[in-house]
Formats: structure tokens, sequence, C-alpha cells
């Protein structure tokens, strides 16, 4: 009795194991959406996007491109670990109509926001 039991035992793992692994049917409605994004692509060249480098400061991209239409800062997954000593914590993002976004983190040494990354997209629509 205990021999079958044990046996029993083995084919449900098994068969748990084999549905685990079976590989996903049809794509989602979900994973559909996440195809239909933009891929951020480089900006063309003459656009002021193309001027904007990792690691400018504030200054320099609002020289190069002017004021934002909107930003906002939100917090990375940083803020929430306890005694956390690192600088990126927070990011800010800028938003330009019609060119895209760029993206803000700050230095782990001056504290001062520079750029991490350039997300042309001539759809943004600025909000």
């Amino acid at each position: 009795m205990m021999f079958r039991n044990g046996y029993r035992a083995a084919a449900i793992l098994l068969g748990v194991f084999a549905v685990a692994c079976a590989p996903n049917p049809a794509p989602r409605a979900a994973d559909e959406l996440r195809t239909s994004e933009p891929a951020y692509t480089a900006p063309p060249p003459g656009h002021p996007f193309a001027l904007v480098e990792q690691g400018m400061d504030t200054g320099r991209v609002r020289a190069a491109l002017g004021s934002p239409t909107s930003h906002r800062r939100f917090p990375t997954a940083w803020a929430f670990v306890p005694f956390y000593l690192g600088s990126d914590e927070r990011r800010t993002e800028w938003k330009y109509v019609g060119s895209g976004r760029i993206l803000f983190s700050a230095n782990s040494r001056t504290g001062e926001l520079e750029v991490l990354r350039v997300e042309y997209d001539p759809r943004e629509d600025g909000v």
C-alpha cells in the first residue's frame, strides 16, 4: 500500500511539472497590446533630440531643446529598499510634443540630474 502511494505522488508531481513547462499557447490580449507600443529609435540627423547625449545635465538639455511640454518625477524600485545609499531613487522625465521623452537620473557624486535615456517618438502627445 505504501509503495503504491509513492508512485501516485510521483505521477502527480510529474503531471504538475509537465503542465508548468508546457509552452504558452496563443498570445493574450495584453501581449498583443505590448507589441503595439512604439519602438524608440534614434532621432533623425538634424533633429534637436540628436543633440542630446547620455550624461548631459538639465541646463544643457534645456538650452538645446527648450522647456519641456510636461514633466514628472517618479520613484524607482530603489526608493523602497531600506538603508539604500545610492542615488537612483528617483527619476525625472521631460516630455516634448511630437519629439519624445528625455529621462533623467541623479548623478551619484553631485546629485545633479543627468540624461539617462533619450526616447525619440514623433507620436508623443506631451501629456
